[in-house]
């Protein structure tokens, strides 16, 4: 059986446990996720791929490695790129975790646009479709695309938290092979996401690393949990790109309306276009330099405040960097 987990968030997590499932179960398990760093599972084994001249040519030789099952993540930047991953991998299944605004200048400006740019990737190899995104119309271009293509659609499981249809997915997998997740197995799961939206503590300052959170829905639902779970107000520290403008523009209109609820204490923006992007926010936000001086002055602040201390937008940024040094040292 071939896989691919497409979508915009929480790809890399359902792979994980879609990996681990299948391996305990004693298959031939082969599975690969993208990113920054493209990392390769062969049954209990991981390594590091180098990468060659295109991205995409990896997958050739990522499906030539003896398997049972093949699970790959499609990194989903452009339709075009999702069509031709797909052409390699021939995916029996394909599972798409949710889709939120990212990428937007090249899979569209607004949810029903990704939605179609993924559902166009579809081929005549896909027999099932499995959708973990929520919203109705959403669903109706994935499962109008499936069933055009004659391929079985399928609604995975939201367990209630943020990342939760990761585990839906999981079971909907397993479903097709004849296979169920069983109450312990689920139960270890939903305990591994949770542990992943805890904040973490650094004497008396707790914090949460959420650079790796690039859009303002995703964002905006991480916050509202935190908000309930730990009933604290926040600060924000947004970091831009260059190369990440149409992310950048999306998140300023996130965090103007951000900045005028009552928990938010004060947001923090550095990098490219920054200060474009406070003056636009308004009086909650400050411009800050990528500077370590910068980064000590709002890991201070936010302590002081008894707030939880939030990452968003961007990790690969100096004053990302900067701040996660900071909060690690012993």
């Amino acid at each position: 059986m071939r896989i691919s987990i497409s979508g915009i968030r929480g790809k890399t997590t359902t792979v994980k446990m879609l990996h681990g499932t299948l391996v305990r179960r004693g298959l031939r398990v082969v599975s690969k996720t993208t990113g920054d760093e493209a990392l390769l599972w062969v049954g209990e084994e991981v390594v590091r791929i180098r990468r060659p001249k295109s991205v995409l040519d990896e997958n050739f030789e990522v499906m030539k490695i003896p398997h049972d099952v093949a699970i790959i993540e499609n990194q989903a930047i452009t339709p075009y790129t999702m069509r031709v991953f797909h052409r390699i991998i021939k995916p029996e299944v394909i599972a798409i975790t949710n889709v939120r605004p990212d990428h937007t200048e090249f899979l569209g400006e607004s949810k029903i646009e990704i939605a179609k740019s993924i559902a166009s990737s579809f081929n005549e190899f896909t027999g099932f479709v499995i959708n973990g995104e929520e919203r109705s119309d959403i669903e109706e271009i994935i499962k109008g695309r499936a069933e055009r293509l004659g391929a079985h659609y399928i609604r995975a499981r939201n367990y209630g938290i943020p990342c939760s249809e990761s585990i839906g997915i999981v079971e909907e997998v397993l479903k097709l092979m004849r296979e169920t997740l069983s109450e312990e197995e689920r139960r270890e799961l939903m305990e591994e996401i949770e542990r992943g939206l805890s904040v973490r503590r650094k004497g008396e300052l707790l914090w949460y690393d959420g650079s790796k959170v690039n859009d303002p829905e995703s964002a905006e639902i991480l916050i509202n949990y935190f908000s309930r779970k730990y009933g604290r107000k926040f600060v924000i520290s947004a970091n831009f790109r260059r190369d990440r403008r149409d992310r950048t523009s999306l998140f300023a209109r996130f965090l103007r309306d951000l900045s005028e609820r009552d928990f938010i204490i004060k947001i923090f923006v550095s990098g490219f276009g920054a200060k474009s992007v406070a003056r636009y926010v308004g009086e909650k936000c400050i411009y800050v330099d990528e500077r370590s001086d910068s980064a000590q002055e709002i890991i201070r602040f936010s302590e002081r405040e008894g707030a939880i201390f939030m990452l968003l937008a961007n990790r690969k940024t100096k004053l990302v960097d900067i701040i996660l040094e900071k909060l690690s040292d012993k």
